[in-house]
């Protein structure tokens, strides 16, 4: 395929090359931003025809004027995803929806305006970028998540606040395709304390982000240089048009596949001048960088697999993998887990050939002790690697996500081998199960609640302080009740030990003697 201009060895100084040539009509693309000059020449259609390839179709504000850009950052986005210079896919049609003010604010309602409109108008095949992110927001969260169940992959800015970014929003909705930006050395974009890509599991993917050209809304000929993970999110987005024109009836999680499968792996590191405080930052970051030549190697069934504990949630799981087209050649595939100690998969090798291609070879994954006797509870994946004489498949690595729920239910507890013990994360992860009163306090764990279920059993009599206090940076950031239940096997069973609801302010603390 035309268009595989993001490769890892193609990323001199941070830039897009700007030499892919393929023409692209009937992918939609929305960006949620304030507005594009839909008047630019990077907008106009690859074949001469009149008219701009770029409209604005909706805002959710009172201000600016349609088909304007008063801010600078949705012209320069737009074009790096389309533009006829600077784009990978150099037709699509771009729509703005208009959401953000002049200075590059907005308040989450109008955004999620933009995203309501999208989920009920939007044309298949189409997807949307948002170069944008804040504060956890869990209604922004949850609007990202509608639109791309509705079947539009959504490829959200990782920020650049040099933090982790599962601590904002939408970068850590768990949908979303969430980017991250690297500089002219394949490095995470780094400027400062502070100033730098955002990293951490919530991180999908990496493109460019350092110094990129593209248009500038100044004039219609005009361009200008920025940085960020706004520069960045556009590529992945253009490379998933790219996979769209051909691909038109492909699910979100099957563009999120094949854009996994087909990119660079292992070859984003840490700056250098971030410091040796920064040294592990992306030791539990996906280390994948776009390529813009997606392709769609495998077929799994099921496409994902989840770990729920229960009586039938710890497995084994059995997948079934077909190739996705006929191959010129045999095509060899290495089968290994992202994390070993989390399970176990059987058989380690398949092959495929131009005469069973497209016959399934069955998978086997096993949980492993370390799976459940933890607190550990973010997902992995099996991992194939293809070797082939057929291009196409070769130095491919599909993926399968393994989603490991553990601490959502008494079913699948955390568990605390050992004390004393802390464990952080984010609640938004897990979902409500549970509504437990809190004896005779005026408290509840109401629906809508998000429930995180712990075990622990002391080698010996002690006295146990249990606590939240001081977990939150800001301590009306969220509410706790906190629970000690005896005979938790089951919702029925739970009995209520002990309770406690905002002993330090909004948090809690608990103490169990002997």
């Amino acid at each position: 395929m035309e268009g595989a201009c993001l490769e890892a060895e193609n990323l001199t100084k941070g830039r897009f090359n700007g030499t892919c040539t393929a023409t692209f009509t009937s992918v939609f693309t929305g960006l949620s931003a304030q507005g594009i000059r839909t008047s630019h020449d990077e907008f106009m259609y690859a074949d001469g025809s009149p008219g701009s390839r770029a409209r604005e179709v909706f805002t959710s504000l009172s201000s600016g004027i349609a088909g304007q850009d008063c801010n600078g950052h949705g012209t320069h986005v737009a074009a790096t995803v389309g533009g006829l210079t600077y784009g990978p896919a150099k037709n699509v049609t771009l729509l703005a929806v208009r959401a953000l003010e002049c200075l590059g604010n907005g308040t989450v309602a109008q955004v999620i305006q933009g995203l309501e409109w999208v989920k009920d108008n939007f044309i298949p095949p189409a997807a949307v970028v948002m170069a944008l992110g804040g504060e956890s927001q869990y209604a922004l969260d949850l609007a990202v998540a509608e639109v791309v169940q509705a079947g539009v992959p959504v490829m959200v800015a990782a920020g650049n606040e040099d933090t982790d970014a599962c601590l904002t929003s939408p970068a850590r909705e768990p949908l979303a395709i969430t980017v991250s930006a690297t500089d002219q050395n394949d490095s995470r974009l780094w400027v400062s304390a502070g100033t730098g890509a955002n990293y951490g599991t919530c991180v999908d993917i990496w493109a460019p982000g350092y110094d990129i050209l593209s248009a500038s809304n100044t004039a219609d000929n005009a361009t200008e240089y920025r940085s960020g993970t706004s520069q960045a999110v556009p590529f992945v987005a253009g490379a998933v048009a790219i996979y769209l024109q051909n691909n038109t009836e492909a699910s979100p999680l099957e563009v999120n596949t094949a854009l996994m499968s087909s990119s660079s792996w292992g070859v984003v590191h840490e700056s250098n001048a971030s410091g040796p405080l920064n040294a592990g930052v992306l030791n539990y970051t996906n280390n994948v960088l776009v390529n813009t030549a997606m392709f769609h190697a495998v077929n799994f069934e099921p496409q994902s697999i989840q770990i729920t504990g229960g009586a039938d949630g710890f497995g084994p799981f059995f997948v079934n993998v077909t190739l996705a087209q006929a191959p010129v050649g045999s095509v060899a595939v290495s089968v290994s887990l992202s994390n070993a100690s989390r399970a176990a998969v059987t058989p380690q090798q398949l092959l495929f050939t131009p005469n069973n291609w497209s016959v399934p070879q069955l998978l086997k994954m096993s949980t492993a002790a370390e799976a459940y006797q933890s607190v550990d509870s973010d997902d992995f994946y099996i991992q194939l690697d293809l070797t082939s004489n057929d291009t196409n498949f070769n130095n491919t690595h599909p993926r399968l996500q393994v989603s490991d729920s553990k601490g959502d239910t008494v079913e699948y507890l955390k568990a605390v081998l050992s004390l004393p013990f802390s464990d952080q994360g984010n609640t938004y992860f897990f979902t409500d199960n549970y509504d437990i009163p809190c004896g005779n306090q005026n408290s509840t764990a109401a629906a809508g609640n998000k429930d995180v279920a712990y075990f622990i059993q002391p080698r010996e009599d002690c006295t146990v302080t249990i606590a939240t206090c001081n977990s939150a940076q800001f301590v009306d950031d969220f509410d706790t009740v906190l629970y000690v239940l005896g005979n938790a096997t089951g919702p029925g069973l739970m009995e209520v030990v002990a309770c406690n609801d905002d002993a330090c302010s909004y948090l809690s603390q608990l103490q169990l003697p002997q």
